[in-house]
């Protein structure tokens, strides 16, 4: 379930385009108090303002996901890391099957 939801959040943030500025300004308008990380707070505001709504251990699984040094902060390097990547696959999917399908 935790894999939907992040599709989802990366299909939110792909309509604001693939690249690293895109991710880099959603990240900075998540960034509520400045620090140049997400909190716990803030990520959970990230999803809602995506319109997603994860149960609680989803959006653990997500943030877990993200926070790949694991200080219970998602950097915007560990942001648009796990973001970006998936994004590529999605619009090479997307991609693939607008030529065959």
């Amino acid at each position: 379930m935790a894999e939907k939801v992040l599709q989802r959040l990366r299909a939110s943030l792909q309509q604001r385009g693939g690249g690293t500025l895109p991710l880099a300004n959603a990240f900075k308008e998540f960034d509520t108090d400045g620090s140049g990380s997400l909190n716990w707070e803030e990520f959970c505001s990230a999803l809602r303002n995506c319109g997603l709504t994860p149960s609680p251990q989803d959006v653990r699984m997500l943030f877990l996901e993200c926070d790949k040094d694991g200080n219970n902060e998602i950097s915007l390097t560990e942001f648009i890391d796990t973001l970006r990547v998936c994004i590529f696959f999605l619009q090479l999917h997307n991609y693939i099957f607008g030529c065959y399908y």
